[in-house]
């Protein structure tokens, strides 16, 4: 069936509400751990059924954020989904407060410990903040996806500046960053309103759970069930010691060949004088070389990528009003992924794909789990699905870049390790932030700027006006929208570079390794899954050690 032609129902979050109330009174007067499962297994399919409609609502609103009936449908999971929320903890605590404690045992062990975790996340005393976060969440991304530059004499959804940032002309590319500043000047007191706004309301929340402030139920709400700030403040020194020198050395050898004397934030995305490789031909064509790519990777890839293209699950064109990012959404129902993304005409457009696909692939792989919330674990977990798939490509890449092929590898490489840092710079800047949730903006533009020098000293914010006040955190929307995500890329990225570096000796082994990994789902904790698939924790002293050094000898190579 094609995701279009699926019938959008809305769910009915105030019968959910009572229906899962009702199933924690009869599982705490239940007689037997059997007739316990027996319930938890109904509450799997009555959250199957909502996830699915509100994932399908969710990726029509996100389309076209413009449309009425989208957008009412979303604010209506906004407003309601806390209340669902709350009913769903309510069963779970039955669950966790079983007399049967066999129960536990006919459970995942890993499920039983992810929710007490989540029972830590909530209770009625937070709903409405719940209510008042979705709500100041949506409002910025109905701000950014509506947001339109001005450039070269014509109105462009900010998205499509993308392509001109990675021209091989530097004034082109500083026009384009200069035009994305002043989209962002004229809404720059609101996006600090609405965030000022969001790191209250969370703190607040934080607190009535009994929390000093938001970081330890950031990472709760993150489901991190096997390493804590501790261990991110361990990743980060291994990141200033092994990762940041290395990207150093790759900015000043980009200097050079670009012929000049300091990198620029509007430099900070290119790589080669003569421009960035852009992937040859059609939206049609890059797909069409897609197809031909999965089919020849393995027989589960291309029986995966029938599919997709089968049932017309992916969206890349950009629009206005379409929400401005890229992502892998899923239809637990009709067991059925679907990509949404920007193309814009640079290799960026490469990456998306497969990036999604390999978020994709895993949820396809896992689509007979029994429970979804197991399918692909916490998201440091998935996002090694997704960005080990963009290495596992790299065989591939002629079809999408043709000559320059090995400039698009080199590029991929480069920006593999040179996002680490500043992947940590927006991990660290919400540590700081929400363990001073009084800061004015000034102040937090301050510490954004303080930590750009410590991880990435090679980087000038001069000549990009608004930009160089410090707000450049303020276009990434995973602040806003997730807080603490973004370290889980980094903690992906490092082991993505691991399976690069086993790719260099035996491919199979590599292939191997990684449908093991992404077999596994999320019925292991992260590091537990490194451990049985034989990869290293990047929060081990000197784990990045050796990745670095694979790095740069690879590097010499292309």
């Amino acid at each position: 069936m094609k995701v279009s032609d699926i019938k959008y129902e809305r769910a009915d979050l105030e019968k959910l509400k009572a229906d899962l109330e009702k199933l924690a009174e009869e599982l705490t007067a239940a007689s037997s751990a059997e007739e316990q499962y027996r319930l938890v297994m109904k509450s799997v399919a009555l959250s199957s059924d909502m996830q699915t409609a509100g994932a399908l609502g969710e990726i029509r609103f996100l389309l076209n954020t413009e449309d009425e009936f989208y957008a009412k449908e979303h604010d209506y999971y906004d407003e309601f989904g806390p209340l669902v929320i709350g009913a769903g903890h309510k069963f779970t605590k039955a669950v966790l407060d079983t007399k049967f404690p066999e129960l536990h045992k006919m459970l995942p062990e890993i499920m039983v410990a992810n929710a007490r975790i989540a029972q830590r996340t909530y209770d009625d005393s937070i709903a409405e903040l719940l209510k008042q976060e979705n709500a100041a969440v949506t409002e910025y991304s109905k701000l950014m996806a509506s947001m339109t530059a001005e450039f070269d004499g014509k109105t462009l959804p900010v998205s499509m500046l993308e392509k001109f940032k990675a021209s091989g002309d530097r004034s082109t590319r500083k026009a384009a960053w200069e035009a994305h500043g002043k989209a962002m000047e004229a809404s720059g007191d609101k996006i600090d309103e609405i965030f000022d706004r969001m790191v209250k309301i969370r703190t607040e929340a934080a607190r009535r759970l009994g929390h000093e402030n938001f970081i330890a139920l950031g990472y709760d709400r993150r489901e991190r069930n096997c390493y804590n700030a501790a261990d991110v403040k361990a990743f980060r020194e291994n990141v200033l010691k092994d990762i940041v020198p290395l990207v150093a050395k790759l900015k000043a050898s980009a200097a050079q060949k670009l012929g000049i004397d300091k990198i620029k934030l509007y430099d900070n995305e290119t790589w080669f004088s003569a421009g960035e490789p852009a992937p040859e031909g059609s939206v049609e064509q890059i797909f069409d070389a897609a197809k031909k790519m999965y089919k020849e990777m393995s027989p589960s890839t291309g029986e995966f990528m029938d599919i997709m293209l089968e049932a017309e699950a992916f969206d890349v064109l950009p629009r206005k009003g379409k929400w401005g990012g890229g992502m892998m959404s899923y239809l637990i129902n009709y067991k059925q992924p679907f990509i949404l993304a920007n193309f814009n005409g640079t290799a960026a457009d490469v990456d998306v794909l497969t990036h999604e696909v390999g978020h994709a692939y895993a949820a396809y792989l896992n689509r007979g789990v029994v429970f979804p919330e197991l399918m692909l674990g916490g998201m440091e977990t998935a996002e090694v699905h997704s960005m080990a798939m963009e290495f596992f490509a790299w065989d591939w890449t002629d079809g999408f870049f043709g000559k320059r092929a090995n400039d698009y590898r080199l590029k991929h490489l480069c920006e593999s390790l040179h996002f680490i840092p500043y992947g940590t710079i927006v991990d660290y800047f919400q540590h700081i932030v929400y363990e001073n949730p009084d800061m004015t903006p000034a102040e937090r533009n301050a510490v954004w700027l303080e930590l750009e020098r410590e991880y990435r000293p090679y980087l000038s914010f001069e000549e990009t006006t608004y930009f160089e006040k410090g707000t450049v955190w303020q276009i990434k929307q995973h602040i806003f929208e997730l807080p603490f995500y973004h370290i889980d890329y980094c903690l992906a990225q490092s082991i993505a570079l691991q399976f690069l570096d086993i790719l260099q000796k035996d491919r199979k082994n590599a292939w191997d390794k990684y449908i093991k990994f992404v077999s596994y789902g999320g019925t292991l904790p992260f590091t537990g899954i490194l451990a049985e698939a034989g990869l290293r924790s990047p929060f081990d002293t000197g784990a990045l050690s050796s990745i670095a050094a694979t790095a740069e000898k690879l590097l010499k190579k292309l």
